[in-house]
């Protein structure tokens, strides 16, 4: 079972524990699961995509290098541009002078003459929203408390999103 499997289960369990006295930190460390479940997902999708299927001996050094250049802030600029928010600067560089219609300024996407799939931005979605609940989770400790109706469709949300 791969490590993004073993987070997403973690995250359905702690979710569903004390079920009539759920605890705090066992609801915060579900979301927490269920956002590094999706995040190693998608490393794991990203490097087998480069360097190849990570069980095989010959293609895992290079897999498992290339997963310590994924980073979570870059890897959220990206949901957010799939989103439709502002492109990334290192993608504007890569693209010609920006069209204009009407001589107002057009997004990336529409320069590109591309939309974003419906199931790459609910993974952009995903993605965006289960990395704020974490930050919540992990570091807002004065934060409203977690209801266990809020942890457990994150937890079940990642899988089924994708």
């Amino acid at each position: 079972m791969m490590l993004h499997d073993q987070l997403l289960e973690q995250a359905r369990q702690l979710a569903e524990l004390d079920p009539t006295r759920p605890r705090q930190a066992n609801l915060r460390r579900a979301v927490s699961s269920a956002y590094y479940a999706l995040f190693h997902l998608l490393v794991h999708e990203g490097s087998t995509l480069i360097a190849g299927d990570p069980r095989q001996e010959l293609d895992a050094a290079i897999c498992f290098g290339l997963r310590r250049w994924y980073d979570h802030a870059k890897m959220k600029r990206a949901s957010e541009w799939f989103q439709g928010k502002k492109t990334p600067v290192s993608v504007e560089a890569l693209l010609p002078a920006a069209a204009t219609v009407r001589g107002q300024p057009q997004p990336a996407q529409a320069h590109l003459g591309t939309s974003t799939p419906g199931e790459l931005r609910r993974v952009a979605d995903a993605f965006v929203d289960l990395q704020q609940q974490r930050h919540v989770a992990d570091y807002e400790l004065r934060a409203p408390p977690f209801e266990p109706v809020s942890c457990a469709p994150a937890a079940r949300n990642v899988g089924e999103r994708l």
